[in-house]
């Protein structure tokens, strides 16, 4: 998944930075179109820099990493949903999307990360406290990763009982065993584990079981319970199902940037706006706090800080797409960046953001 670390990365000027998106069909038997689908698009690439004058050196030289992802990738084995590509002065980059993103491949002074943005809002952290009579499990988890967090402390009395077994009846499963026994080593255990992480918990768990745990734990990030066996589905049902839970606090974030951008249009704020010129040029003087564009249109151009836009219905040589351009030059001055359909966008405008002054 998408680090801090490699968005920065991708944040950085590479011109010429080539971006390429392959959806990937997990049920397609021809595991062999992928890869032609992929030399199609840096064939695209190509002719791109080309048209801009790229010496064909130069070209060769930024897509030879991707040719070998070509080559040698085993599509069969990839059950991601996309893959990501981008290439730059002495960087290149294979990642896996958990998402749908449409196929497309780019070439300009920025890598191309807009199509990223619904994937980034909604990658926050939160736990899974599955809950039975007789088990319990922790997890960690993103909409699209889990792994288990190891429950390991015991109160005195259960460590004492530990200690006093033998080294062959005193492995990880006797451990569990004994937190298990009462929702208080539940509690206590689930509460070291976190220590003093405040992501959200939502429990599985029959009523019952749930009622006690949380008499017994002092949590306020824990969620209301969802009633429901938690050991009867493989992980991926078990992650779906609290994402029901999850998704309006994952969602919450933008949904605010957007009432606040209608609240300041209503009022004629200075601190809003919804040009792209004039979003573009704030972008540019780091004066954007939070940028939010569509993601399902293309706005072909250049900009430069001393002048106006230049738009274009198609691509010309040089171009690149202006709302990618907002948001790149607004998340190195540290603003947040989002990506809606356009019909999400007040006045049905390309992009609207919320600034510093």
């Amino acid at each position: 998944m998408f680090d801090s670390a490699t968005i920065a990365c991708l944040l950085k000027p590479a011109a010429p930075a080539v971006s390429l998106y392959l959806p990937l069909a997990v049920e397609q038997r021809d595991v062999r179109g992928p890869a032609v689908r992929l030399r199609e698009l840096l064939g695209k690439a190509e002719s791109m820099m080309q048209r801009d004058g790229i010496d064909q050196r130069r070209v060769q030289e930024l897509l030879a990493p991707l040719h070998q992802v070509a080559d040698e990738t085993d599509f069969a084995r990839h059950r991601e949903r996309a893959l990501a590509l981008f290439s730059g002065d002495g960087f290149t980059l294979t990642q896996p999307v958990p998402a749908d993103v449409p196929e497309s491949v780019l070439v300009g002074p920025d890598f191309h990360i807009k199509p990223l943005l619904p994937v980034l809002a909604l990658h926050r952290r939160f736990y899974i406290l599955a809950l039975s009579k007789t088990n319990v499990r922790l997890l960690v988890a993103t909409p699209y990763t889990w792994q288990d967090v190891p429950l390991e402390f015991l109160p005195p009395d259960a460590q004492a009982e530990l200690d006093g077994r033998s080294a062959l009846d005193a492995g990880p499963d006797v451990r569990l065993s004994l937190i298990v026994e009462s929702p208080k080593r539940i509690a206590a255990a689930v509460k070291a584990a976190l220590a003093d992480d405040t992501a959200p918990i939502v429990v599985f768990a029959d009523p019952q079981v749930s009622g006690h745990f949380l008499k017994q734990v002092d949590l306020r990030q824990v969620l209301e319970p969802i009633l429901f066996n938690p050991f009867s589905v493989p992980d991926n049902e078990l992650v779906e199902k609290a994402m029901e839970r999850m998704r309006p606090l994952l969602t919450a974030e933008l949904d605010t940037v957007l009432e606040q951008v209608n609240a300041r249009l209503g009022t004629a704020e200075p601190t809003v706006a919804i040009r792209l010129e004039e979003i573009l040029q704030a972008a540019s003087e780091g004066r954007v706090d939070t940028v939010v564009v569509a993601e399902d249109q293309t706005l072909w151009g250049q900009f430069s800080p001393d002048g106006l836009p230049n738009a274009h219905g198609h691509r010309a040589p040089h171009d690149e797409d202006l709302l990618n351009q907002a948001v790149v030059m607004a998340m190195r001055n540290g603003a947040r960046a989002f990506a809606v359909p356009h019909e999400r966008l007040p006045r049905q405008v390309l992009a609207a953001a919320l600034l510093r002054y």
